[in-house]
């Protein structure tokens, strides 16, 4: 990757931030129906990435303050992000959660 392509990962993965602590927010308005130990008080994104891999390249959202078995959770934040924006395709953005 050259010095202008990273620096448009640097722009999309700030707007996937952004996206993601949105997504937390409506997932906290949502919080009776998405099932899991998670605590709302504090749900927040934590990191986003860019990854490539041997077999693929993908986004990488990291929610802090759930349980990393919060798969409804993890399911939400990735169609509230690929409804917010059409740019993320959900077969290229991974979500997980960690205390």
């Amino acid at each position: 990757m050259n010095h202008d392509e990273i620096k448009q990962v640097r722009v999309t993965l700030k707007l996937l931030e952004s996206l993601a602590d949105k997504a937390c927010k409506a997932a906290f308005k949502q919080r009776k129906n998405i099932n899991g130990a998670i605590n709302w008080g504090d749900l927040y994104c934590a990191e986003v990435g860019y990854v490539v891999t041997l077999e693929r390249e993908h986004y990488l959202v990291l929610i802090e303050e759930a349980n990393p078995s919060s798969s409804e959770l993890c399911a939400f934040i990735a169609r509230h992000i690929t409804v917010a924006d059409k740019g993320f395709d959900p077969s290229n953005l991974d979500v997980r959660t960690e205390w």
